[in-house]
């Protein structure tokens, strides 16, 4: 377990939920291998100045469809547009996942990446990410985000059953 001084002041959890990021729907769609994988939630974002923002509460609200192959469509995408933002050039190369890699090899390499995560952990996922189940052009600065939302439900119910702590093997 994490133990921070006393004088450390950490942010309120709603505080950290409410992190948001703008993004241009317009930009993401056509670089998408079809419109499904587009997750209908973030239709649903506020506007922002300029852009609609999408925070991380919607995109852990999009995790719990993740057992599917839409769900897990849906995750990638999303964690991809909550870490990219809005400049053209940004979105163009996180949309290279998609140009080098069918999309049954994507579904099969990040369901496996899942599984991998639900049965053995976040440092087997990532070396399974990094390896076995690589995606070209979704490297560790992306794919820890697909990592990071996928175990939120895992983490919340370690916290429920009473475990706070944790190791890597």
């Amino acid at each position: 377990m994490i133990v921070f001084p006393d004088d450390v002041d950490l942010p309120h959890r709603d505080t950290v939920l409410g992190q948001a990021i703008p993004f241009d729907r317009a930009r993401w769609i056509p670089l998408l291998p079809d419109s499904t994988w587009w997750p209908a939630a973030f239709d649903e974002c506020l506007d922002g100045d300029r852009w609609p923002r999408v925070d991380r509460r919607a995109v852990f609200s999009i995790v719990s469809q993740a057992d599917t192959v839409e769900g897990r469509r849906h995750l990638l995408v999303a964690a991809l547009v909550w870490g990219t933002g809005t400049k053209a050039q940004s979105v163009n190369r996180r949309a290279r996942v998609f140009e080098h890699s069918s999309p049954a090899d994507i579904d099969a390499r990040l369901s496996e990446a899942l599984d991998v995560l639900r049965a053995r952990g976040a440092a087997e996922a990532y070396w399974a990410f990094n390896n076995d189940q690589r995606v070209p052009y979704l490297g560790p600065a992306f794919f820890t985000k697909v990592l990071y939302f996928a175990a939120h439900d895992r983490a919340t119910a370690l916290n429920r059953s009473g475990i706070t702590g944790g190791s890597i093997r």
